[in-house]
C-alpha cells in the first residue's frame, strides 16, 4: 500500500477569515470545485478549508465542537470492500463508505472514468470542460501533468497524461524514446498495441527535422490500444500514447485514455468551447 496522506481538510467557522489567514502567509490557493471550500497546495499534499457544518454532514457525524479535521488517505482498501473515506479527530470519528459508494482508484493516475470532478481534489481550469488535476491519487514521474475532461452529466470522460517538454528535440529522438518506454509498460498491462510511425516528407526532413513535420501534421509516432479486455479499467474504450510537437523543435509525450462513450465526451467538449465564445 502507498502510505501517504494527500489531502487534509480543516473544518472552519468562517471560511473567508481562514482563507485570508493562509493567503497572508503567502500560501498559493488552487481552484476549488465549490464556493464553500478552499484548497492550498502545500508541497506534496493539499490543505483544504471547509465549512465545519458541511464537513460534519459529509462525514455523517455530530459536530461536538473543538477541532474538526478530515484526512484523505488515497489508495486505501478495506478487507470487506469498503474504502476509508475520512479519518477524523477532535469529535469526528472514522467511517468507512459503503462498497456501493466507493470510487475505484485503480484507473489511470488513480482516476476512475465517470468519477465526478468534485472527487478529484483541487483542479486548475485549462479550457471549458477541461481541468488539470493538481494532486492525482497516483502521480507518474514520466507523465507528470494530468488533465481530465469532465462534465456534470458524464463525470470524467477523458484522462490525459503529459510529459514535460523536450525543448530541443528537432529529430524527435527523445520523445520517441519516452513513447516507447510508456508503451512497453502499457503493453504489459493491456496487451499488444498497434504502432504507427509515419513521415510523408523528404528523407532529410524526416531524419533531421522530424519534429517540424510532426508540428505540420506530416509525421506521427504512436501506439494505440482499441480492443478493451478484462484487464482494462472500467469504462475505458481506447488508449493512445503519442509524440506531440509544441513547436518546430519542442516535443512532449501524451497518453490519452478515452471513455467507452467518447462521442458524448467529444460533443460535450465542443459544446463547452462554443459556449465560451
Amino acid at each position: 500500500m502507498d502510505q501517504r496522506i494527500s489531502l487534509v481538510t480543516l473544518g472552519v467557522i468562517d471560511l473567508g477569515r481562514a482563507r485570508a489567514f493562509y493567503q497572508a502567509m503567502g500560501w498559493r490557493e488552487a481552484p476549488a470545485p465549490a464556493a464553500d471550500v478552499a484548497f492550498f497546495q502545500a508541497g506534496g499534499m493539499v490543505l483544504g478549508l471547509w465549512d465545519r457544518v458541511s464537513l460534519a454532514a459529509d462525514s455523517a457525524v455530530r459536530d461536538a465542537g473543538g477541532w474538526g479535521m478530515s484526512r484523505r488517505l488515497n489508495l486505501v482498501r478495506l478487507a470487506l470492500g469498503g474504502v476509508l473515506a475520512a479519518t477524523t479527530v477532535g469529535g469526528f470519528s472514522p467511517r468507512a463508505a459503503p462498497a456501493t459508494a466507493a470510487v475505484n482508484h485503480d484507473g489511470p493516475f488513480g482516476i476512475a472514468m465517470g468519477e465526478p470532478l468534485a472527487e478529484l481534489g483541487p483542479v486548475q481550469v485549462v479550457a471549458p470542460g477541461t481541468y488539470q488535476v493538481m494532486a492525482p491519487v497516483r502521480p507518474n514521474n514520466v507523465l507528470g501533468t494530468v488533465i481530465v475532461a469532465a462534465f456534470p452529466n458524464l463525470g470524467v470522460c477523458r484522462i490525459i497524461g503529459l510529459s514535460s517538454r523536450n525543448e530541443f528535440d528537432s529529430s524527435g529522438s527523445l520523445a520517441r524514446a519516452t513513447t516507447d518506454q510508456v508503451a512497453a509498460t502499457l503493453t504489459q498491462k493491456y496487451g499488444q498495441p498497434t504502432k504507427g510511425a509515419d513521415c510523408y516528407a523528404s528523407s532529410d526532413m524526416c531524419s533531421g527535422f522530424w519534429t517540424t513535420e510532426v508540428y505540420k501534421g506530416a509525421a506521427s509516432y504512436y501506439y494505440n490500444w482499441k480492443t478493451p479486455t478484462a484487464a482494462w479499467p472500467a469504462n475505458i474504450g481506447s488508449i493512445q500514447v503519442a509524440v506531440r510537437a509544441s513547436n518546430e523543435i519542442a516535443t512532449r509525450v501524451s497518453l490519452i485514455y478515452s471513455s467507452s462513450d467518447d462521442d458524448s465526451c467529444s460533443a460535450a467538449i465542443k459544446a463547452a468551447a462554443g459556449a465560451s465564445l
